[in-house]
């Protein structure tokens, strides 16, 4: 707010574009009229305009005790009109009435009463019997002193549904002010209920008991009361409502009081006393001292009263939707992302949150009194707990230490202790005398992404650990495609198959559907035992919305008969074009079935809906592959890696598209330059990445030799797989038996008990053949549905058709190699059945040289 003395400081100029509405200030409590309005802040000498100072917004100016807010008005204008415009982008492209309350929103959110009216019309005209749109209305009209409107409203919700809480209580609020208070009090009954402050706010509540008070119902008010401190026991330490309670009870002659004892602690008062013995100055020098001592002292007292007036609040906002901070009774942070700072007094506190999430929290900003000037304390208010935070602790010293990083997570409000660098990066050195250390802590918002953090926790500390913060992360970031990912592999793997399938079904009801959330869930229940009631599950969920995109694609998935999960795929590209999935269904099972024309378009059409899904992107290569667009692929994959070098997933692709082409040297090449990249950025621990681009190079090249003996000191699972790919390729099949690794995902198996049984087939061991085709079958079956049905074909008494394999809707990788069991199994058919396997062997990896080497040799 402006200030002058004497003539002397800052003071606003002119009005425009003046706005004005009911409603009560929120500084003061009283019922104005709220002036909202651009001006110019000058600076000022006997009031005479000097320097302009820029343009204000001032937001709810109240005439009776002059607060307000303000706002850099250029900011104000590009906020709103970014806002406001891509709310009704939105509200135009997808005309659902959760879309016209965020553009209402918008609208009131920057004071567009009169826009605001007009599009509540829409909104009535568009959505006559929705109930949550008159909800909403009746909110927003109340907020905008239109209480009579805002009835009407209400009512209109109720009557559409009369079990809403927002119609519920927008009536009961009316019943208030009117003094029907027990009609209101039937109204609220639902807040009543045990358990209802972990879904609803209690305010209404509390407001009733005030009025019960205030017409002399003290009973009334007393049983509210006891309602509220069963529900929010902290509530009971809160002065005002602890003085509204004695109140009541004074009046009704009660005996011992509702009330628990406060607890309270006598802080010692700094006292210095002085030491014995004779006397050393005189009286005239004691009384000196004694007054420098005293006036130092009054300095550090009147700069820790400072300090305790001038706390630092950090508001952090970790998601991409603008959020809206209100300290009530303080000031407001509006329309912010990333990181704001506001300075509020020592005290406690009731903050509104809202924008990509609604809630309200009490907070106390309370420091010791020497912490204040020694404690470099901050307190956090982190927007749904969504951001996360990095604690980093650094000691400087002549012998560098490790940085010790900690993490912060899911709370709403925190506080921080010993803080010296508050949001912004440490210093990379300081100076520190010989010998010394020196200690900084920075907090900042993690920038990186969150799954380097889940595989941080899993190295470093502890699966428990690790899930945790997964889970906490998806709570605020359920849209985190990788993290779910990352999750769910890794709790299946450990064998936490309980905790995730309690996790994931908390995230089925989510909308919009989170379709990576789904499909890890499908994963985890789509196999024989539990098929059927997937499918019913599946079926449910889909019939109570039939036309959403996402359920279709998702029924589609579970489905084993092709023909009618090709119908479900279509109708979820109909029900939404911009439904990434429903094109990569559409692409996956014509690349299944080897018809790489067929799945080009569709699976391009995936990856530029979503360009940042590797699934997608992947299997766009192997068809271009196919297609032979492997030279193009390699300048592309050269200029990706030209801007990321270490993108391990760009340095495959590469290592294929350079030996799809013959490009023995190149290949070898490009593996040795990524490793040594690796050795360079991360030191050891970038060894395996290194180790796994050079494996690859060197399978792909057919250098099976040197490939044995890069594998042979590396006891990791991923050097036993190395090594028995080496031994398969060689026709050392026994040994390659014994270096096989045990814990093998289920893909893995697959493909190396079939590999197995087809290398002692050719080398005539007809009994160890079959063992491992029949384990191959075994995890086939024990697999989804389209794993049984590819098991299927190895079963039966006759060859099956092309057609039929066409049919089942595995990767080409593996639909090649059970071509290859096919074709030594029925030698009759072992043209057809190569021939096919040679069209599907495109990805130069493992078992690609094993297939190509036995098709040709029966060709």
């Amino acid at each position: 707010m402006p200030t002058t003395y004497n003539g002397i400081g800052t003071h606003y100029y002119g009005k425009s574009n003046l706005e004005i509405r009911p409603g009560t200030c929120r500084s003061c409590n009283r019922a104005v009229q709220l002036q909202s309005y651009d001006t110019r802040l000058w600076f000022v000498i006997v009031f005479i305009p000097i320097i302009p100072l820029g343009r204000k917004r001032i937001l709810d100016y109240c005439p009776a005790c002059r607060r307000h807010y303000v706002s850099d008005l250029d900011k104000w204008e590009t906020a709103r009109q970014l806002e406001v415009s891509g709310a009704m982008d939105k509200f135009r492209s997808s005309p659902t009435p959760e879309n016209a309350i965020a553009a209402h929103q918008q609208m009131l959110g920057f004071h567009q009463v009169t826009e605001a009216t007009e599009f509540q019309k829409t909104m009535v005209a568009q959505f006559p019997d929705n109930a949550k749109i008159h909800a909403y209305l009746g909110a927003a009209l109340d907020h905008i002193g239109r209480r009579d409107q805002a009835v009407e409203s209400y009512k209109r919700a109720l009557d559409l549904r009369p079990d809403l809480p927002e119609a519920r209580i927008g009536i009961a609020r009316g019943y208030i002010r009117e003094g029907r208070l027990d009609e209101a009090r039937k109204m609220l009954a639902f807040l009543e209920k045990s358990g209802s402050s972990q879904l609803y706010s209690l305010e209404p509540l509390e407001t009733l008991a005030n009025a019960y008070q205030s017409k002399g119902q003290h009973q009334e008010a007393l049983d509210l009361f006891t309602k509220l401190m069963e529900e929010l026991p902290k509530i009971a330490e809160h002065p005002t409502f602890r003085k509204a309670v004695a109140k009541s009870e004074k009046v009704v002659n009660r005996g011992p009081s509702i009330l628990p004892k406060q607890k309270f602690s006598l802080k010692r008062m700094f006292q210095s006393s002085g030491g014995g013995g004779r006397p050393v100055a005189t009286a005239r020098s004691l009384l000196v001292v004694g007054i420098i001592i005293a006036l130092v002292l009054l300095v550090f007292a009147f700069s820790n009263e400072y300090i305790r007036h001038h706390r630092k609040i950090y508001l952090v906002n970790g998601y991409d939707t603008p959020a809206t901070v209100e300290v009530v009774g303080a000031r407001a942070v509006a329309h912010f992302t990333g990181v704001e700072k506001m300075v509020l007094p020592e005290g406690r506190y009731h903050a509104v949150i809202s924008g990509p999430v609604k809630e309200e929290v009490d907070f106390v900003v309370r420091d010791d009194y020497f912490n204040r000037w020694f404690g470099d304390s901050l307190w956090v208010i982190n927007v749904g707990g969504g951001a996360l935070l990095e604690l980093s602790e650094a000691i400087y010293s002549e012998n560098p230490q490790p940085v010790v990083e900690t993490f912060h997570l899911g709370r709403t409000v925190e506080f921080f202790s010993g803080v010296t660098h508050p949001f912004k990066p440490l210093p990379k050195s300081v100076e520190v005398s010989s010998g010394g250390t020196r200690t900084l802590v920075g907090l900042e918002v993690f920038d990186g992404d969150a799954t380097d953090v889940f595989s941080y926790y899993e190295k470093n500390k502890s699966l428990g650990e690790a899930l945790n913060f997964a889970e906490t992360w998806l709570r605020a970031h359920s849209d985190d495609d990788l993290m779910i990912q990352s999750y769910a592999a890794t709790a299946a793997r450990n064998k936490q198959t309980n905790r995730l399938d309690g996790f994931l079904r908390s995230g089925l009801t989510n909308r919009p559907v989170r379709i990576v959330w789904h499909r890890a869930y499908q994963n985890l229940h789509n196999h024989k035992a539990e098929k059927a009631g997937l499918l019913s599950q599946y079926d449910e969920m889909l019939q109570m919305d039939p036309t959403n995109s996402a359920m279709l694609y998702l029924r589609g998935r579970l489905e084993t008969n092709r023909t009618i999960a090709r119908d479900y795929f279509t109708r979820a590209g109909d029900a939404d074009p911009r439904n990434p999935y429903a094109a990569f269904a559409q692409g996956y099972d014509r690349l299944a079935a080897g018809d790489w024309k067929g799945a080009r378009p569709l699976l391009a059409r995936a990856s530029e809906l979503d360009p940042h899904d590797i699934g997608f992107a992947n299997l766009l290569f192997i068809n271009r592959l196919a297609l032979g667009e492997a030279q193009s692929l390699e300048q592309e994959l050269r200029k990706k890696l030209a801007r990321d070098p270490l993108n391990y997933f760009s340095e495959f692709e590469l290592i294929d598209a350079l030996a799809a082409q013959g490009k023995t040297e190149q290949t070898l090449m490009t593996a040795d330059s990524f490793a040594a990249l690796c050795k360079v950025r991360y030191g050891s621990a970038g060894d395996k990445v290194a180790a796994a681009a050079k494996y690859h190079a060197l399978y792909a090249t057919a250098d099976f030799d040197k490939l044995k003996s890069a594998a042979a000191t590396d006891s990791s699972p991923a050097g036993q797989m190395t090594t028995t790919m080496a031994l398969i390729e060689q026709g050392q099949v026994d040994a390659a038996a014994k270096a096989l690794p045990s814990d093998l995902d289920s893909e893995d198996k697959v493909l190396f008990y079939f590999a197995l049984a087809i290398a002692y087939h050719q080398s005539g061991n007809e009994t160890a053949a079959a063992q491992w085709r029949t384990r191959g079958i075994e995890t086939l079956q024990h697999g989804d549905g389209e794993g049984a049905q590819a098991a299927a074909l190895l079963t039966r008494d006759a060859p099956p058709t092309r057609a039929e394999v066409e049919e089942v809707a595995i990767p080409p990788q593996t639909k090649a190699i059970i071509l290859t069991v096919l074709m030594q199994e029925y030698p009759q058919s072992r043209s057809q059945f190569g021939d096919y396997a040679r069209e599907l062997n495109v990805e130069q990896g493992f078992p690609h040289h094993l297939i190509q080497r036995v098709v040709a040799s029966a060709q």
